[in-house]
Formats: structure tokens, C-alpha cells, sequence
């Protein structure tokens, strides 16, 4: 046992008087009926033979620590049991040693266990008795003072805070723990906060700070921690306190653990409040802020029929997390047909707390030329900080689609042949008459040459063919596979090889274009509906991998590869009369029709 001091003046008592008052202490407790023991123990029948206890220190304040040490002699595997401490002590680290000894018997084994103790309260006279086998320990003379404040010690103190006492249910607040340590202070441990009542949700936000300040004319450094709560119910709710571990030195360089606590806080959650019907259907989103982005592959204001459009709608909230945004819900109008991707969530820190950034891409395809519009996408949400209802939105998109490059034009030539001539003099009667009839006369007269030199080249080039190469015309499907359809198919192939739906979609296009030149289709859905019904899942599984993110198997392309290649030049469909609107999928997700 070391040295004890007198606190009143700081200077060591003699050691013969430390001993004397010690024995005297442990005589008047163990005699003493009210002396401390374990739980359905005798005090009167202790057995203390070949047992030592002893403290480092036997007067400590409520949030400081000190050692005690159980020594069992000779050779015993009898094991100490501290169940005895738990009530008035907190039991922050254990060890145990064992030691080696000779004497006139011989050698024997000594076996140690070391305890660093914190008292839990001051209303503490001894340690008790502690059970060893059938044996005791004696009970521990210790004095135990209140608990020492930070700037009294000199050394370390803790404080926390809440940026509001009143959150709502769902809503993130933040919760600021702030550690004082002088020079004196090292080796510190904090404890998370915790409810007492009910169940809270605790992140880290971001990493800890450091800077230097002045209390009660000392400079400490402070570490400052940020945690983001959540809270899942409503009502009465307390924070129970922070704790602070930290090793104190004092004047001679010495180490021990003291603890501090920060003040318990009490907290009201709210409850959720009731969605207005002007913001439509919807969830609870308690946030800071909440924005929407649209960003288009191509200008909105150039489109073309058939061919499919990527739209990004990216959602950033603050003080939520990625989960808790909605999936923002596009209407669609008749003439446009919308697929959804797989979402992409992330979380992140900033210095208000957290941003949440969810990223939603739509494949959209309108099917017939003209002006379409896509109506306004909405999110409704509860601004924490405002306390009130409010609505973000897009704007509606006003998409300008134009006919296939393939489109007939001869309505268009026809478009304004009865409209006035400009001219000073106007033509009437009889005169106009004449020359509207002369101009249908000369248009009619141009198509039907160009009609007739097109049936003579035809003639002229179906007669050449059959006459300078009838082996290979015999055979539809070596005609039809040009050295640039052969290539896209290498290709093809490649690409399943490797895995790669977009390469294998490119490839597949590159192939129908040169296999059908007249009239390429622009998606693998519109491949597909050119393809026998056998080969038209394999590219309807490739269509998915790519415009919705599926998980691609490319063993079923790679086999209607070798189908491809034999495949006529003419395609059972009569593809003039298919629609030039693409099948992506069987059926979508995540959008609103």
C-alpha cells in the first residue's frame, strides 16, 4: 500500500502511524457486526490465511480510479470472485499475474489480480470481503470524497450540447461533445450518446476538432465530436451523459484515470405532421433543405422518334440520409414511354451535418413525332428549420421529336401548293386555276419518271446480279452478310466474351444496320422485333442489362450470333409496317403511367 497522504496539507504521514491506524482500521471493521462482506457470508467466520488485499490509494473522489490488488499464496487455482464490487464499483480494466517463490519446502506459485476500481458513489466505508474458494478477503479500509470538477483538478472536463431540445420524429439534430484537456491530461476514452428513453439512431459527423481556448485563467486543448441524431419516436426523451476517461498526472508524473460526465439533457421530440393534399401522395421527409437537378444525354429540343433519350433527376437533401429520398415519380403522356434505372445513393458530411444525394436515370423514348411534354416532377417536404410544408420542383420539359430520317416525303412536298402566290399582281379565277392544275401535272410527271428509271435500275441491276454471281444469289443468307455485317457480328461476339453489354448493344446495332440498310433499326428492342421469336429474349435480356442495369448472363447472344449470321436478308416481318417505337422491356419499374 502506498504512502497515504493528508490531503489537508499535502505531506506524507509518517509510515509507522499509517500502519498503526490501518491495523486498527481492519481490526474495528472486521469485529464490527456491521462490517462488510460478501452475500450470505459470515463476517464472524472469515478465513483470511494465505490472502493479501491492498489499495494503491485509500482516499479517492467519486470520478477517480485506483488499483486494488488480490494476491492468492501458494499453489492454487482458486479464482477470486469481485461479483461483490458491482454494486459500489465500476470495474474499468483487470489482469492477473503469477510469480514464482522458494523456500525451505520448495517452490510454489503465487497468483495476482490486479482491478482498476472507480467508486459509483460517496456513500462507500470499505471495500468488502471478497469470496477466494472457501476463503475471504478482508475488508478494505477507503475514504471517498465527491467527485472533483474539471477545473478544480486542473486537468480535464466535459461538455455537450444539442442544436435543439424540440426535433422532430425522423429529423436529424446534432449533438456537440466538446473535451477540455490541459498538459496534465492524456490517454482519453469518450463515450457515445445514448437515450435513456427510447430509440435513437447515432452517426459521427465527420472528424473530430481541435483548437485551444482559455477556462478560469488555464489554456486547454479541445477536441470537439459531432454526432447526428435521429430520433424514431415522438415524446419526453433523455440524453444520458457523455463520458470522459482520461489519465491525470499529477506532480510527480503519476498516472491515474479519472472520469468525467457531462450534464444529462432532456429533449421533447415531435410528432410527424400531416401531409397538405396540394402536395399529393408522399412520406414523411423532415430535412433542411431538399433540391432537384435535370441533366439530358441530348437537347430535349432534338429528338427523333424511336430512338431512346437518357434524363438524370438527381435528388440532395440536407440532414437527411440517402435513404429517406423519395423516388421522384414521372408522369407519363400518351406518345412517351419512360424506364427507370437502378438508383445510385450516397451519403456525405458537410459542415452543417449530413448530405444525402440520390441519382435516378430514366431512358425515354417518344414513339411518334411532334411536341410532347413531360409534366413537373415534385417533391413535397417538412422544413425542419421553418417549421412548415414546402414543394420542390422541375419544371416541365417540352420534348420537340422528329419523324425518322426514313420517313415517305411526299406529303411534305405536297404542304403548301394551295396557298397564294407572293407577287404584286394576285392571280384569280381561271389563271390560278390553270396554274395550280399545271403544277400537280408537272409534279405528277416528275414521280412517275423518277418511278419508271427506278423500276429500269432495279430491272437492270436483278439481271446483272443473277447473270455475273448466281452461286452465291442462291443462297439469301451468304448475300445478306457483307463484309460489314461480318465484322459488327466479330464484334458481337467479342463483346460477349468479355462481358460487356454496351459494346455488345453497339455491335448488334452496327449489324442490323448494315443487314437491314434501308431501314436501320436504332434499339436493340426494335432489333428484336425484326428477329425470329427464338432470338428475341437473348436481345431482350441485353436491352435490360443496359438502359435498366440487370444483372447480363451473355452465353444466349452468343449463341443467336451464329443464328444472326444466317439469317436472310429479308425478314419474315413486313418491317415497313412495324411501328418505330422501341421495346426496351417487357415492363418498367419506378414510373407512373
Amino acid at each position: 500500500m502506498v504512502t497515504a497522504v493528508d490531503h489537508a496539507h499535502h505531506r506524507p504521514m509518517p509510515a509507522r502511524v499509517c500502519r498503526l491506524a490501518r491495523l486498527l482500521a481492519v481490526a474495528l471493521l472486521a469485529a464490527s457486526p456491521l462490517a462488510p462482506a460478501a452475500d450470505g457470508v459470515d463476517a464472524s467466520r472469515i478465513d483470511t490465511v494465505g490472502l493479501e488485499v491492498s489499495v494503491d490509494r485509500d482516499v479517492v473522489a467519486v470520478n477517480e480510479s485506483f488499483t486494488l490488488t488480490v494476491r492468492v499464496l501458494g499453489d492454487s487455482d482458486e479464482r477470486p470472485d469481485f461479483s461483490a464490487l458491482a454494486n459500489d464499483f465500476d470495474i474499468l480494466r483487470r489482469s492477473q499475474r503469477s510469480r514464482m517463490r522458494s523456500d525451505d519446502t520448495g517452490f510454489s506459485r503465487d497468483n495476482a489480480w490486479e482491478l482498476t476500481l472507480m467508486p459509483r458513489h460517496q456513500a462507500i466505508a470499505a471495500i468488502p470481503s471478497i469470496p477466494v474458494g472457501e476463503r475471504l478477503t478482508p475488508p478494505v479500509p477507503l475514504t471517498v470524497e465527491a467527485a472533483t470538477g474539471g477545473e478544480a483538478l486542473g486537468a480535464a472536463f466535459v461538455e455537450a450540447g444539442v442544436s435543439t431540445y424540440e426535433p422532430w420524429v425522423h429529423a436529424e439534430f446534432t449533438y456537440t461533445v466538446r473535451l477540455f484537456l490541459s498538459a496534465g491530461a492524456r490517454g482519453t476514452r469518450l463515450s457515445e450518446p445514448r437515450a435513456r428513453n427510447g430509440e435513437l439512431l447515432v452517426r459521427k459527423l465527420g472528424d473530430d476538432r481541435q483548437y485551444q481556448t482559455e477556462r478560469g485563467g488555464m489554456t486547454y486543448l479541445v477536441w470537439e465530436r459531432r454526432y447526428a441524431l435521429v430520433a424514431q419516436g415522438s415524446g419526453p426523451m433523455t440524453l444520458e451523459p457523455v463520458t470522459l476517461e482520461a489519465q491525470i498526472l499529477d506532480e510527480r508524473r503519476s498516472a491515474r484515470i479519472a472520469r468525467f460526465r457531462s450534464e444529462p439533457l432532456e429533449i421533447v421530440v415531435r410528432p410527424m405532421m400531416p401531409r397538405p393534399p396540394e402536395l399529393g401522395d408522399g412520406g414523411w421527409l423532415p430535412a433542411r433543405e431538399v433540391q432537384l437537378y435535370d441533366g439530358w444525354s441530348h437537347p430535349p429540343g432534338r429528338l427523333v422518334a424511336g430512338e431512346p433519350v437518357t434524363r438524370t433527376i438527381t435528388t440532395v437533401g440536407r440532414g437527411v440520409s440517402a435513404a429517406q429520398l423519395p423516388e421522384p415519380l414521372i408522369d407519363t403522356p400518351d406518345g412517351i414511354r419512360v424506364y427507370a434505372d437502378r438508383p445510385e445513393l450516397e451519403d456525405s458530411v458537410d459542415g452543417g451535418g449530413s448530405v444525402a444525394r440520390r441519382t435516378d436515370r430514366f431512358a425515354v423514348i417518344p414513339s411518334r413525332a411532334g411536341v410532347l411534354t413531360l409534366p413537373p416532377v415534385e417533391v413535397g417536404w417538412w422544413n425542419v428549420g421553418e417549421d412548415r410544408w414546402e414543394r420542390t420542383a422541375l419544371d416541365a420539359v417540352e420534348l420537340e421529336v422528329s419523324a425518322p430520317a426514313d420517313t415517305t416525303v411526299a406529303p411534305l412536298l405536297a404542304t403548301g401548293l394551295d396557298e397564294p402566290l407572293p407577287g404584286d399582281a394576285a392571280i384569280t379565277g381561271t389563271a390560278a386555276d390553270r396554274l395550280q392544275l399545271g403544277l400537280w401535272q408537272l409534279l405528277s410527271a416528275v414521280l412517275a419518271g423518277a418511278w419508271l428509271a427506278t423500276l429500269a435500275l432495279w430491272w437492270w441491276l436483278h439481271g446483272r446480279g443473277r447473270r455475273d454471281d448466281a452461286p452465291e444469289s442462291a443462297d439469301p443468307a451468304r448475300r445478306a452478310q457483307g463484309p460489314t455485317a461480318r465484322a459488327a457480328l466479330s464484334r458481337l461476339r467479342a463483346a460477349c466474351a468479355s462481358a460487356d453489354p454496351h459494346a455488345a448493344r453497339d455491335a448488334l446495332l452496327a449489324w442490323a444496320a448494315a443487314h437491314w440498310p434501308d431501314d436501320p433499326p436504332r434499339a436493340p428492342g426494335a432489333v428484336a422485333e425484326r428477329l425470329p421469336a427464338e432470338l428475341r429474349p437473348a436481345v431482350d435480356a441485353l436491352s435490360r442489362a443496359c438502359y435498366r442495369g440487370d444483372p447480363w448472363s451473355p452465353e444466349p447472344l452468343e449463341r443467336a450470333a451464329a443464328a444472326l449470321a444466317r439469317l436472310p436478308a429479308r425478314d419474315p416481318v413486313d418491317t415497313a409496317r412495324t411501328t418505330p417505337l422501341v421495346r426496351l422491356h417487357p415492363s418498367g419499374f419506378g414510373v407512373r403511367h
